[in-house]
């Protein structure tokens, strides 16, 4: 997607409806939040500085809950021929019978369609491409447990040709919730933490104020201390990261708990069938 213009934006932001700006550009509720973000924290200097800020905490969103104990997966990759629909199964069966209250999906619920499939620009040869992953997710894809998904970059190829997967998705399973595209701040227990999953040129809402990053899209385990970042594995054998050849970090999935004052992520690999790594931070 070649990223669109601030510019025009902005100058439609200043005089306009936000609603009308969101059909105009054909844009999410996100994606505007995040280039008000954007443009704001380059501190340029605008006169309209302060009517953007101000618009900006009007409209700001967030999800929050209460919960325990939350199951996180990501890169489910649904219409890859590497889609692992036992990983799926196997996850959210942990989930369910361990009190896992609610689930995190991190990105790449869906593996869109590849570039060398030569169906870019034709909307009639993409949509039997959208139609059987949709059909996949809506015969498959568990209903135990609640799932809120944020859209990954493979689920994001489909926007271009008028697929709103904000409305289609719920309307298959009633037990999930579409956040947005790429980033999405989300709460937990009074504790902010920054949903990520990078697309190319989409704008979306900022890490600000955020304890944490969860992130999908790398395919591995890993926690970055330096920038508290916690990178999610892929619940799939789709699309391998050369990081995955060791077998901890074989396909899995996360369980974030707040046992006394903590906060503790458990990173299961369905290669080891076990915990492979641990982590707990103090709060």
């Amino acid at each position: 997607m070649k990223k669109i213009a601030m510019g025009p934006i902005l100058e439609d932001l200043y005089y306009n409806d936000f609603n009308y700006v969101l059909l105009k550009y054909q844009l999410t509720y996100g994606e505007v939040l995040g280039i008000l973000e954007n443009y704001i924290s380059n501190e340029y200097l605008d006169t309209r500085l302060d009517y953007y800020r101000k618009l900006l905490k009007r409209k700001k969103i967030f999800t929050s809950i209460k919960a325990n104990r939350v199951g996180i997966i990501s890169d489910t990759h649904i219409g890859n021929s590497k889609t692992r629909w036992d990983y799926i199964e196997a996850a959210y069966d942990f989930f369910y019978y361990n009190d896992i209250e609610v689930v995190l999906h991190l990105g790449d619920l869906l593996d869109g369609f590849q570039k060398n499939d030569n169906v870019q620009t034709e909307v009639e040869k993409v949509r039997p491409y959208f139609q059987e992953q949709l059909n996949d997710f809506q015969m498959n894809y568990p209903q135990k447990i609640f799932t809120y998904i944020l859209l990954g970059n493979h689920d994001e190829r489909f926007r271009h040709f008028g697929f709103d997967l904000f409305k289609e998705l719920p309307a298959l399973n009633k037990k999930v919730c579409v956040l947005a595209y790429g980033g999405y701040r989300f709460q937990i227990n009074d504790h902010m933490f920054y949903l990520s999953h990078p697309i190319q040129n989409v704008y979306c809402v900022l890490n600000n104020g955020c304890e944490l990053s969860l992130r999908g899209h790398s395919h591995y385990f890993e926690y970055d201390a330096r920038r508290k970042l916690f990178r999610l594995n892929t619940c799939s054998d789709a699309h391998p990261n050369p990081a995955t050849a060791d077998y901890e970090l074989a396909g899995g999935f996360s369980v974030l708990s707040f046992p006394k004052k903590r906060m503790c992520f458990e990173n299961y690999s369905f290669y080891h069938d076990d915990i492979v790594k641990s982590l707990c931070l103090k709060l």
